[in-house]
Formats: C-alpha cells, structure tokens, sequence
C-alpha cells in the first residue's frame, strides 16, 4: 500500500469561472424561482385526474382545487395588500373560485365545483398580477422595508415567502397524489 500524496500545486493559477453572460440581479433569481416552482407544482396537478380535484380524506382535509384556489388567493393578498399596500382590485378578483382563504374551522376554502381549467386559469392570473408588479422593482429595492407589516418586512422576504409558500403546499399536492395513486385513482 503506498502513501498517498498530496497534489501538487499547478504552476501557474487557473482562471476564475466566468459566466458567458451577465450575472443575473437578485429579482432575477427570485422571479425565475417563482416560475420554476410553479411549473413544478402543474406538473404534480396535470398528473392528476380531474375527478380527484375535490377529494379529501381526515388525513387530507383540504381538496387539491382548496390548495390551488388558495395560491392564487395568498399570492395576490400578499401582493397587494402588502407589497403595493393596497386594496386588491377588483378586477384582479375576477374568476377567483373562493370566498374566504379560510373557513371558520381554519381549513382552506374548498374551491366549490372549480374544474382544473377554471383553477389553472386562476393561478395564471394572480401569478400575471404578480410578475407585472414586479416589473417595477428593481435590486434595490429589494431591501426596502414595507411601512405596516410587523416585523419590517422587505419586498424580498415577500418573494421568498411565496416560493416557500408553493413550495409547501406542492410537498402537500405530491402526497395526495401518491395518495391517490396508491389507491388506483
């Protein structure tokens, strides 16, 4: 068995990696965060058959269609009421298939007979209103901290947020799904 040796040093440095591109901004990054993750969780719900849509279980109590219609519902209540500090427009509500975010009891609003069409075209639409606002921040306004949100909450904690937010309610959409596909549905 021999010794094992360590490298020796080149004798000359290597040149930094260099991207063949700008690097992108840090709204970049956040924007193309939010694209990826919601195309991943319409590929969860496009492997889904319709009729599973409103089912739920004790174990899952909210519908696919209530964790669908409620993306959209956060996504533009964060978006208005707290990144542009307004009411969220009328027009910007229309085709919304729930009422409430919640109800009494604390779960999600079931999203009444939505249909996978009227849900998708829902999302497409707050996740629109989204990425049109953001067209008016910049980097550095970023870290600007929103006036009435407790904590000083900045534009970007509000982006991140909602990946997260996505992403946490997709972890929910895959385990239904296995779910469901565990069942023969």
């Amino acid at each position: 068995r021999s010794a094992r040796t360590p490298r020796e040093e080149p004798s000359r440095m290597r040149e930094p990696f260099r991207l063949p591109f700008p690097a992108p901004s840090p709204l970049d990054l956040l924007l193309a965060q939010l694209v990826d993750g919601r195309a991943r969780t319409l590929r969860v719900v496009e492997a889904l058959p319709e009729s599973s849509l409103h089912w739920s279980s004790a174990e899952f109590p909210n519908s696919v269609a209530a964790h669908l219609a409620h993306l959209g519902a956060i996504e533009l209540d964060w978006l208005y009421c707290d990144l542009l500090g307004r009411e969220i427009p009328a027009q910007a509500l229309e085709g919304c298939p729930i009422t409430d975010v919640r109800d009494g009891e604390g779960r999600l609003d079931q999203a009444g007979n939505s249909t996978r069409e009227d849900l998708l075209r829902w999302m497409e639409a707050c996740r629109r209103h989204l990425l049109e606002a953001c067209r008016e921040l910049d980097s550095h306004g970023l870290d600007r901290v929103m006036q009435g949100l407790e904590g000083g909450a900045t534009p970007a904690w509000i982006l991140s947020h909602l990946i997260q937010h996505e992403a946490e309610h997709r972890g929910v959409l895959r385990r239904m799904a296995g779910l469901l596909k565990d069942a023969g549905q």
